[in-house]
């Protein structure tokens, strides 16, 4: 017999060649019909390690070593010395009952493959009568213990991805080949082909939001500290609540909302190097387990935006009673929510089914391996569910437990309606007129520059300049028992 090809879609070689001399080149995407080039296996280290210990070898080296180079023709000395000290490695840092444990896994995989009937072809001239057959060698065939040792050699490329193993099907019957080796190719991905816009401008957006956010909150700083610190310390604490409602508005508070839901309802999935492979882990290898913790506990306070929108919504039902059940349904959603996501994190899911569809023929071909999921729908109706439904909770509960009465002060149109049930009034309210401290007045959109005599007052929610006089106020609160106080503030009398 004589080698004709080992490629099955290709024709035979111009001259046959003998196989004491090796292999034709296996079928794959890089071979080249009428070449009589040869299939060669050039073991890496790793690959030796491996085929050693999965082949058993290892443990019986005194027998398994020489069947391991019966089948190398080329060099059999050079095989008999490069697969002893490789045993004598892999028996130097593996103990005899690990490598048995590995072996009886090995052969689970043996016997998957041989049901699979994966294994190596060639076209071999018969040249007494020159006819053509084929040859068929199945993976860790039982019959021929010379070829274990290369069997898992070849399953090594198949498991990396250098060696494919293809499935033909035929008029006579159904084959699979491993492939020839073909290195992957390495490119970075097309930008325009990636869907990164949304996410990147929901991450300005998010930039923005708290870039104004943290102007509001050194505004009020600043008007606090200009203010002489006669500023109520309380209403310090509804920069997120009153602030955003106020400066950014709801619309983009939401989106916000959306964002933060999209993170918590996002398993934790990273692509590392493992090798000469890649895998896919669940869990941060740059951060420790506490940094991780912390980080999901306080993303899951992020979830506190829907239930800010919510609450703001209610607020013309809820009235008075605004300030008692919203500091404790915040932290309620926020407590469920961190709980939640160490608990139970989300989990991707994955699904192989590769097809493939021929685009143009001999040009392109289009393949879709499977689908990835990271994100969890149901996860992201659950804090939605957690937020709506825990603070209407609150809110029954404390219409059931507790009378509050309504709010005993002239209405204003000045201040927001968040501000109105939200801000702490013990102290500044007199004769029905609520004084609102200039540091609070800025989280409700109003900038008051005193001048002189006057009260200059800028109302960004209408984009009106109000004008007051300070004689008026003082005239107002002089025989309040905090008259120095209200001093410098704004009577809320429109």
């Amino acid at each position: 017999y004589l080698c004709s090809t080992g490629n099955v879609f290709c024709p035979e070689v111009a001259s046959p060649f003998n196989f004491s001399i090796g292999l034709s080149q296996f079928t794959g995407i890089d071979a080249t019909c009428y070449t009589a080039f040869n299939e060669w296996i050039f073991v890496t280290q790793q690959q030796a390690i491996f085929a050693v210990i999965a082949s058993g070898v290892a443990l019986a080296p005194a027998t398994q070593v020489p069947l391991a180079c019966g089948a190398e023709v080329i060099a059999p000395d050079g095989c008999l010395e490069s697969i002893a000290s490789v045993v004598d490695f892999v028996t130097t840092f593996f103990s005899r009952n690990e490598l048995e444990v590995y072996r009886n896994r090995a052969i689970a995989v043996e016997g998957s493959v041989l049901r699979s009937g994966v294994g190596i072809m060639q076209f071999a001239r018969y040249m007494p009568t020159n006819t053509v057959k084929l040859f068929f060698q199945i993976l860790f065939d039982p019959t021929d213990t010379t070829m274990m040792y290369t069997s898992w050699a070849f399953a090594y490329d198949w498991a990396i991805g250098t060696r494919e193993v293809i499935g033909i099907a035929g008029d006579e019957g159904n084959i699979a080949i491993v492939s020839t080796i073909s290195f992957a190719a390495t490119f970075a991905a097309s930008t325009i082909e990636m869907p990164r816009n949304v996410a990147t401008y929901f991450r300005i957006l998010c930039q923005y939001i708290s870039f104004v956010l943290v102007a509001i909150a050194i505004m009020t700083g600043l008007y606090a500290i200009t203010g002489r610190w006669t500023t109520e310390g309380y209403n310090l604490f509804e920069v997120n609540r009153v602030g955003g409602m106020v400066w950014i508005g709801r619309p983009l508070l939401f989106l916000r909302s959306v964002t933060a839901l999209c993170i918590l309802s996002t398993a934790t999935l990273q692509l590392e190097s493992a090798g000469v492979a890649t895998v896919l882990v669940t869990s941060r290898g740059d951060v420790s387990w506490i940094a991780a913790l912390v980080t999901q506990a306080l993303a899951a306070g992020e979830l506190g935006w829907i239930v800010y929108i919510y609450d703001d919504l209610c607020m013309v039902l809820t009235r008075q009673y605004s300030a008692s059940y919203t500091v404790k349904t915040a932290l309620s959603v926020w407590i469920v929510a961190a709980v939640l996501s160490i608990a139970s994190p989300v989990t991707h899911s994955a699904t192989i089914h590769r097809r493939c569809a021929v685009v143009a023929l001999d040009y392109e071909m289009v393949c879709h391996s499977g689908v990835l999921v990271i994100g969890s729908i149901q996860r992201l109706l659950q804090l939605v569910a957690i937020a709506l439904g825990t603070s209407s909770l609150w809110l029954v509960h404390d219409r059931v437990c507790y009378v509050i009465p309504p709010l005993d002060e002239r209405e204003s149109h000045l201040i927001s309606c968040g501000a109105n049930y939200l801000f702490e009034k013990k102290g500044w309210v007199h004769d029905r007129v609520y004084y609102l401290d200039y540091a609070s007045a800025v989280l409700t959109g109003l900038l008051t520059v005193p001048y002189k005599n006057d009260l200059y007052v800028f109302d960004i929610k209408t984009w009106r300049t109000l004008l007051i006089t300070r004689d008026a106020i003082e005239g107002a609160t002089q025989y309040h028992p905090e008259s120095r106080r209200l001093a410098y503030t704004l009577p809320l009398i429109e």
